[in-house]
């Protein structure tokens, strides 16, 4: 292909696939990080009712 000076289709159907590839990646990314986020508050969410439920029972064995 001779060489221009301008963009051809062919250079703009490039630019387009490497775009697309990288918003594909970046979306995965910010859906990964905020699934995690999820996970983890829901654990810690968890635990800390966990930990409410074991104090509670044990104020309700050790009053009596």
């Amino acid at each position: 292909m001779p060489k221009t000076s301008y963009a051809t289709a062919l250079d703009w159907f490039v630019i387009l696939c490497f775009a697309f590839v990288f918003a594909s990646m970046v979306e995965y990314a910010a859906i990964n990080f905020m699934d995690k986020m999820r996970k983890d508050i829901t654990a810690k969410a968890k635990a800390k009712h966990s930990r409410v439920r074991l104090n509670q029972q044990y104020l309700y064995t050790s009053t009596w």
